[in-house]
């Protein structure tokens, strides 16, 4: 999925890993799951150098207690622009452990122009981030 080739994926089935698996998406992806959403357990997924005009629709993210630092985001996006998040679901675990520093959503970096509507982000101390603080030295010197 990092290539730019204009892809369209449907899911049929729920997709579950043992341990965190990051997959990387490119320009013009579209992921769909069922119209009751269809399961991404411990798939978490990142934009790429060049992911832009990206779709992620009827999802479902969930992750294990295990994944609770302050890297672990089901859906990063940094870079790019025109994407469209629709209808999907991210939970955390807070239910089973309350002290984390996961996210379930961010946008930040140079991205532009993401939609997110119709989502629901549930269990968990953070939701989404978007955008963060630039801590580099030209930044506090400025």
């Amino acid at each position: 999925m990092e290539d730019d080739k204009a892809r369209t994926v449907k899911l049929g089935a729920n997709l579950s890993a043992d341990s965190k698996v990051t997959i990387n998406f490119g320009a013009n992806k579209t992921l769909l799951g069922t119209d009751k959403g269809n399961s991404l357990h411990n798939i978490y997924l990142a934009s790429g150098k060049t992911a832009s005009n990206d779709i992620f629709q009827n999802l479902n993210f969930d992750h294990d207690s295990r994944y609770r630092e302050n890297g672990d985001m089901q859906m990063f996006i940094s870079s790019g622009q025109k994407y469209w998040i629709d209808h999907n679901t991210y939970s955390g675990t807070k239910d089973q452990n309350a002290k984390g520093l996961d996210k379930l959503l961010y946008v930040g970096g140079t991205a532009d122009n993401v939609s997110l509507t119709n989502s629901k982000l549930q269990n968990n101390e953070y939701g989404v981030i978007l955008g963060q603080p630039d801590d580099s030295a030209q930044a506090k010197a400025e």
